[in-house]
């Protein structure tokens, strides 16, 4: 299931947009939401993707549980990991 995000555009994914809203509040919860979605789809665990970006797995647990704000330029560079590795596997599936 997509997660139902309005607002700003933040990732191109597929065909689609994550988008997230503009107030701060709901900005946490569903920011969190959208990238958890995206690291499953992935098939990433949260470890996995703080090792690729470099981030600490910490934070990204506290983001993705809406604890915790991103800046935008932390939040472009995961979202950045994360749609380079459903490109990728994306790629091997139809390629196989």
């Amino acid at each position: 299931m997509r997660p139902r995000i309005t607002g700003v555009s933040l990732l191109r994914w597929e065909k689609a947009s994550i988008v997230l809203p503009m107030d701060s509040e709901t900005h946490s919860n569903e920011t969190g939401v959208a990238l958890r979605f995206l690291r499953e789809r992935a098939g990433l665990k949260a470890k996995d993707v703080a090792e690729l970006a470099k981030v600490s797995a910490a934070y990204l647990s506290r983001v993705e549980s809406g604890q915790s704000v991103p800046s935008n330029a932390w939040l472009s560079h995961v979202c950045g990991v994360l749609a380079s590795q459903i490109s990728s596997k994306n790629k091997s599936r139809t390629a196989a």
